[in-house]
């Protein structure tokens, strides 16, 4: 993993750049998306606003979906240039992004909480570049890092482990059958039509913070078992930021989380069984088409090797 980009301690080096203009209908540059739900984020929201305008990558759309916030956040929005956005209730995250996702006209699509930013500005670029080049790829993912409540960068606090050797394509397949690995939401880019072909038929829960249906953990079901492919950068893309307010400090409160983890872990264990007992899994490219049939042999073989690999050097 290269580290770069920002200092311990410190506030990342990307919010001193200099704002940039978008040019949206730049020839044979293909639109990326990137939807950023919001409830009561204001005082983190800037730094996400910033973190996207200051990407170096320009045919770019931002989406805000606001739920009717009360702190500011809308007056933040309002002030804002070249941001679409949107506020009114809504029952949470997924149904935030989904109304995201049909405002929005991307080839590819991102989500970037309202407490996160980006902090490597060539970081979509850096997306669209090995989407374009390598069509059996349907989503690039990262690394990333971890902020206290100011914005401040921890030391020793990023992920992957710096000394792991990430698996890509159909050996990430096979690690994640093994382990049960959740790529993070937060800086993955994914093809549009893989997305939409991941959460169809998708019922949004009348009350998602009471529900165990997870968008990332369900997005990542599904992409994993229909079989399509990722790709790995070894760069600090993102930093998470830990707060008094995260959406996941409340589920563990009151047990929410352990109970979407627990769903999500039987989802997992139910297709690692099936997966065995069948062994045959379709591998597909980003068109959704067949590119790879591994027979019983080849999944069997697989699962060994990303088995040792877990086993020697523990999870990512």
């Amino acid at each position: 993993m290269v580290y770069c980009l920002g200092v311990p301690n410190r506030r990342p080096e990307i919010l001193e750049l200099p704002p940039i203009s978008r040019i949206i209908s730049l020839p044979n540059a293909p639109l990326v998306t990137v939807i950023t739900p919001n409830y009561n984020h204001g005082h983190y929201l800037q730094d996400t606003l910033v973190s996207v305008n200051r990407q170096t990558y320009r045919n770019l759309e931002h989406i805000v979906i606001d739920a009717n916030s009360s702190d500011g956040s809308k007056e933040i929005l309002e002030k804002s240039d070249g941001i679409n956005w949107l506020s009114e209730p809504d029952k949470g995250v997924l149904d935030a992004f989904l109304k995201g996702l049909r405002m929005s006209k991307g080839k590819y699509v991102m989500l970037c909480q309202s407490s996160d930013m980006y902090i490597d500005p060539s970081w979509i670029q850096k997306c669209v570049e090995v989407l374009e080049r390598e069509p059996e790829v349907s989503l690039v993912w990262g690394g990333l890092t971890t902020a206290n409540q100011a914005g401040e960068l921890i030391e020793n606090r990023s992920w992957p482990k710096q000394d792991f050797r990430v698996p890509n394509g159909l050996d990430m397949f096979f690690y994640w059958v093994i382990s049960s690995i959740n790529l993070p939401e937060t800086n993955y880019c994914i093809r549009r039509e893989v997305l939409e072909s991941c959460l169809s038929e998708l019922d949004v829960p009348d009350d998602e913070y009471d529900s165990e249906e997870d968008i990332n953990l369900l997005l990542q079901f599904r992409f994993h078992s229909k079989g399509f492919l990722s790709r790995y950068l070894p760069v600090t893309a993102n930093f998470v930021r830990v707060h008094t307010d995260q959406r996941t400090q409340a589920w563990q409160g009151s047990g929410l989380f352990e109970r979407k983890m627990a769903a999500y872990g039987a989802m997992h264990k139910k297709f690692r069984r099936q997966l065995i007992a069948q062994g045959r899994q379709e591998f597909r490219d980003s068109s959704g088409q067949v590119i790879q049939i591994h027979g019983r042999y080849k999944v069997l073989l697989n699962l060994v090797r990303q088995k040792a690999m877990f086993l020697k050097h523990g999870p990512i």
